[in-house]
């Protein structure tokens, strides 16, 4: 009697682990796989960076919020061995934006962070901001609601939306393993 009640626990608890493993490893096959199929990989050798593979997203297209011509294009990537970075080209005429301004990220719960441009100053309207480990962690704790571009001519401003700032996160969590 005994015996076959060993053998019934023994039974049961190696059932409930293994589904429970199996919906781990589902859940991260289908994080895997979500992020195969967004994140690109520059493979040529003429795409390098600095003789560096990268990795990159899809770009997001934004249109200005308080004008009506201009728009923007912003895409995450990352080279091996380094962080995340956010580009940012602003499609406007003479754009001119300068080194360490700012870009300024609006949450859902009002929080607003301030994300500092490292691309030389320039009227073509690029932006380049490196995403730190803090930075990331801050993104991550709510979602994006919009964010401002400050130029030397005005200020511009974006809104996005709740599934564009879900994809714009898991993109961000994607590229880190990258």
């Amino acid at each position: 009697m005994q015996n076959h009640i060993l053998k019934f626990f023994l039974f049961f608890f190696l059932v409930f682990f293994s589904l429970e493993s199996n919906a781990q490893m589902s859940h991260k096959d289908s994080l895997r796989i979500r992020c195969k199929n967004r994140v690109k990989v520059a493979r040529s050798k003429e795409n390098f960076l600095d003789k560096k593979a990268y990795a990159y997203t899809e770009p997001y297209y934004f249109k200005v919020y308080n004008t009506d011509p201009d728009y923007i294009s912003f895409q995450l990537g990352k080279r091996k061995g380094s962080k995340v970075f956010l580009y940012i080209k602003l499609f406007s005429f003479n754009a001119c934006i300068k080194k360490d301004d700012v870009v300024e990220l609006t949450f859902v719960n009002e929080d607003k962070y301030e994300l500092i441009n490292k691309y030389q100053v320039n009227c073509e309207g690029y932006i380049v901001v490196e995403l730190r480990g803090y930075d990331i962690k801050y993104i991550k704790k709510s979602l994006i609601k919009g964010f401002m571009i400050h130029t030397y001519q005005k200020d511009y401003e974006f809104r996005v939306d709740n599934k564009t700032a879900k994809q714009i996160n898991e993109d961000i969590q994607c590229l880190r393993k990258y």
